[in-house]
């Protein structure tokens, strides 16, 4: 497989605090990958150096060939490189439709209708709700249109930090099958979660984190079954 998005010794952080250690990355295009951990291992600080959104005080970011660990946030989603934050962020007074068309804006008119046709195939509910004010959605259609609005850009891989955090169970597994049609599409993903059972239904590959430092990665058959997080995260024996 190409090698689309590669992290080689990120140190990051807020203020003094160093929230990530030397923290190393690959994902290939066509591929799912998950990075879970308990709430302050760094999962968000290094989805937001992969996106652009904070600087790495040390090492660098690759996207597709190129390094791009100086670029913006914004010139790193017109090359493809896209990020769906946590906490959705819909602009609550714009219909459906017109959120989903401010993600396309990048990709062009013409790959607007084709657009907004796949993310309605994706997301049934939002195309009964295509005019109706976004605001107005439960939580769980607010995140269909914030991961709509993100493939409307056509990207060439997604970046999704806790999509689950704060749905209602239904609305979990509606996004959580979304995903997993998108991995089985080829749709390259980076998936932040900390529920370990989502993350391990999307993902081919994962990284556990704790405290800032990246303590196992391998396939999900494997990684499942790591000590560490049948400990943590799936309520499993010390071991």
């Amino acid at each position: 497989m190409t090698e689309l998005l590669l992290g080689t010794g990120l140190v990051s952080g807020y203020g003094r605090i160093e929230a990530l250690h030397s923290v190393d990355v690959a994902v290939d295009a066509g591929q799912a990958v998950t990075v879970i951990g308990p709430n302050g291992a760094g999962k968000s600080t290094l989805l937001r150096t992969l996106a652009g959104l904070s600087r790495p005080w040390q090492g660098t970011v690759e996207f597709d060939g190129t390094d791009v660990t100086h670029w913006s946030a914004e010139r790193r989603a017109r090359a493809g490189l896209v990020l769906v934050p946590e906490g959705r962020h819909v602009f609550a007074g714009l219909t459906v439709e017109e959120n989903l068309r401010l993600g396309g804006y990048a990709a062009g008119r013409a790959a607007t209708t084709p657009g907004l046709n796949a993310v309605y195939d994706l997301f049934p509910a939002l195309a009964v709700r295509q005019r109706q004010p976004a605001g107005t959605l439960s939580g769980g259609e607010q995140q269909m249109v914030a991961i709509g609005r993100g493939l409307m850009s056509r990207p060439k891989l997604m970046l999704l930090d806790e999509p689950s955090l704060g749905l209602a169970p239904q609305a979990v597994r509606l996004v959580t099958d979304a995903l997993v049609e998108l991995a089985g599409r080829g749709t390259t993903l980076v998936l932040v979660e900390q529920s370990a059972s989502v993350a391990f239904q999307v993902a081919h590959r994962g990284y556990l984190m704790e405290r800032g430092d990246l303590v196992a990665s391998g396939p999900v058959d494997h990684l499942r079954k790591d000590p560490r997080v049948l400990r943590a995260y799936l309520g499993g024996p010390a071991g």
